[in-house]
């Protein structure tokens, strides 16, 4: 196996990564969260085929109501933010939706019975996964910044983990949120050279 530790664990300071450099792994968390739904309906608490709203009061509404498990699973909900118009009728398009593995995590805790960070450090257990964790959990150092760009010209998220889960990313100098983290307190971290 190829390893070359390459780049900076924060720009600022110069500090190289190296074998212990822990990173938020964005989206790719998303899989967790889909694995923990199938293990709920593996158990038989929940069908895919279900509509969200049987479990989530604000999926209760005319627009949202015929929304399912399994078209959030797949980003075919018509949903991008909670509360606003769909894009499409429900399972006719994709748009990727952050919003919909949000209320995917909060079916785990509701149908669980457990907040979703035990349920998914329950995974990790299973899975052998002894360096990862959840940005709620995380207690550890040598933390990458997130950075959007280069040296010169980087934006650096800033990991709120005081403001889960109204603020997730922010960027410092610009006016949105940038929402790559899945549920709540979803930010997952490993290291490069150990999950």
């Amino acid at each position: 196996m190829y390893r070359k530790d390459q780049g900076f664990s924060d720009f600022k300071n110069k500090t190289k990564i190296d074998s212990n450099t822990v990173f938020a792994i964005g989206s790719v968390s998303k899989q967790f969260t889909a694995v923990l739904i199938l293990l709920q309906m593996q158990q038989g608490k929940l069908d895919i085929n279900d509509k969200v709203s049987k479990y989530l009061n604000n999926f209760q509404n005319k627009d949202y109501e015929n929304i399912t498990i399994h078209q959030l699973l797949n980003h075919t909900s018509g949903l991008n933010t909670l509360g606003e118009k769909l894009h499409f009728k429900s399972g006719t398009d994709f748009l990727y939706s952050n919003e919909g593995f949000n209320s995917l995590g909060k079916i785990i805790e509701k149908v669980s019975g457990k907040p979703y960070d035990e349920n998914v450090m329950e995974l990790f257990k299973k899975a052998g996964m002894q360096h990862s964790s959840t940005g709620n959990l995380f207690k550890g150092n040598d933390f990458a910044g997130a950075y959007l760009g280069n040296g010169k010209n980087s934006l650096k998220y800033k990991i709120c983990q005081k403001d889960w889960p109204a603020k997730i990313l922010e960027f410092p100098q610009v006016e949105s949120y940038l929402p790559l983290m899945i549920f709540i307190p979803g930010i997952m971290f490993y290291t490069a050279e150990k999950f």
